[in-house]
């Protein structure tokens, strides 16, 4: 068992971590894994319809969560990977908005291990939202090369980017941080397609600075992909099951 917060109590959860929905990399099979070990798995509706979309439901446990009504705030620091709106670094971000609302606050950005799950929590945070780290699961629908690329990523090896603009939530912010390996090889990439992935069923192709993840159907220039992870990739060093990784941060704060 985990900490009790406010997050645990709405949610229903065991432990306060939220696995972030990302995409073709949040699979049915991840969200699973995380709520049997005892935190908030999530998907995501991207590329299907509304028929797909309830096919996917029928064979996951969990939807009491969604349909509980739960009322949270997630505070995202530029630390984070993906998309990022903000301008500001979690931690005085979280204690600012700590004093001003009443309802339970997740801390996202740069939350990647057992010591930064800890000191989210111990700083006045209800729970975490954590997407890099479930990148590099063995549940996860990222491609092996982007698991492998994210393990090895070290100490300033992301960069936040405009360069994968082409999707839906760009239209209002192109903003998001990437492993700067892949920006690199968008930009010596020669051509307009980055390569094909299958997405609603479909085969599509991937124009150049698309911002759909390599997940495993992706083919072609993998590295030329965005391969989103947060500043916290620099913390993880090997692709472990979901169920792994939430037992060592729940332990982590039950000393």
């Amino acid at each position: 068992m985990g900490p009790s917060t406010r997050f645990t109590e709405l949610a229903g959860c065991r432990v306060p971590v939220q696995q972030a929905p990302m995409g073709s990399v949040s699979t049915a099979a991840l969200a699973v894994a995380v709520a049997e070990a005892g935190g908030v798995g999530s998907i995501t509706a991207l590329g299907l319809t509304a028929e797909q979309v309830d096919n996917v439901l029928a064979g996951m446990t969990a939807r009491a969560a969604a349909e509980a009504g739960c009322d949270v705030v997630a505070v995202q620091g530029t630390e984070a990977g993906g998309h990022v709106r903000g301008d500001s670094p979690l931690w005085p971000l979280l204690e600012s908005v700590l004093g001003q609302v009443k309802v339970p606050v997740l801390a996202a950005g740069g939350i990647g291990d057992a010591r930064a799950f800890a000191a989210a929590l111990a700083a006045g945070a209800a729970g975490v939202r954590a997407g890099t780290r479930f990148v590099a699961t063995a549940e996860s629908g990222a491609h092996p090369a982007y698991k492998q690329a994210v393990t090895d990523a070290a100490a300033g090896a992301t960069e936040i980017t405009g360069a994968f603009s082409v999707c839906p939530l760009c239209a209002t912010s192109p903003r998001a941080r990437v492993l700067s390996t892949c920006v690199g090889a968008l930009r010596d990439l020669d051509g307009e397609v980055a390569g094909q992935t299958t997405t609603g069923g479909r085969r599509i192709t991937l124009p150049r600075g698309h911002g759909l993840p390599p997940g495993t159907a992706a083919t072609g220039h993998l590295d030329a992909m965005p391969m989103y992870a947060g500043e916290s990739a620099a913390a993880i060093s090997a692709v472990e099951p979901a169920a792994q990784i939430i037992a060592t941060w729940a332990a982590a704060v039950r000393r």
